[in-house]
């Protein structure tokens, strides 16, 4: 496979990408996407790939956060739960059309593998965001003061979301436990 063959099978890859990320992944071939994966990983173009899935998922996550960004208040907690889930799901879709990069190309060159690189993404480009990090712990200290105070919380789960990322985000990512450094001490200064 020359260069040429080699883009011209990421293109593929790319384009199912973006299918998955629209929610049109009913129509795809899995097994030939997995196979243009293997394909690519075998013949030396494993890094190609790599870069290749890695700028799409950020392109993608960078058209969610300028949304995110501009969703007010009253409906962020759901809006970022929402983007979450469809990341999640969108990330085991994407993992599993390329296992074979994940078992080879990965390991030799000591990367994240798929799912790590998605929720890496996820944290540097949508959670670090200076304008959904502040805004969804101020509104998560807030909805849980008013359960404290007596009040009932529309959607506990919500929250339970919420904090569930949190955890995730952390798990994957060797330098930070996003839960503790972001929320839980802020969280234990208005406990206090």
């Amino acid at each position: 496979m020359d260069r040429e063959d080699a883009t011209n099978t990421w293109n593929k890859l790319g384009s199912a990408i973006d299918e998955i990320y629209n929610r049109n992944a009913s129509q795809l071939s899995f097994e030939e996407l997995y196979r243009c994966g293997y394909n690519l990983v075998l013949h030396k173009h494993g890094a190609l790939l790599y870069e290749g899935v890695s700028s799409k998922l950020t392109e993608h996550l960078q058209d969610t956060v300028e949304k995110l960004a501009d969703t007010h208040e009253s409906s962020l907690l759901d809006a970022v739960s929402t983007s979450w889930q469809e990341h999640i799901v969108t990330m085991s879709m994407i993992r599993d059309i390329l296992m074979y990069m994940d078992k080879t190309y990965v390991n030799q060159h000591k990367r994240r593998n798929v799912y790590e690189l998605g929720l890496h993404l996820f944290r540097i480009t949508i959670w670090e965001h200076p304008s959904v990090k502040n805004r969804v712990c101020d509104l998560l200290l807030d909805a849980i003061a008013k359960e404290r105070s007596g009040m009932n919380l529309d959607d506990r789960g919500l929250l339970k979301s919420i904090i569930a990322m949190l955890l995730e985000l952390g798990r994957a990512d060797y330098a930070a436990a996003v839960y503790q450094q972001d929320f839980e001490l802020a969280f234990l200064g208005t406990t206090q």
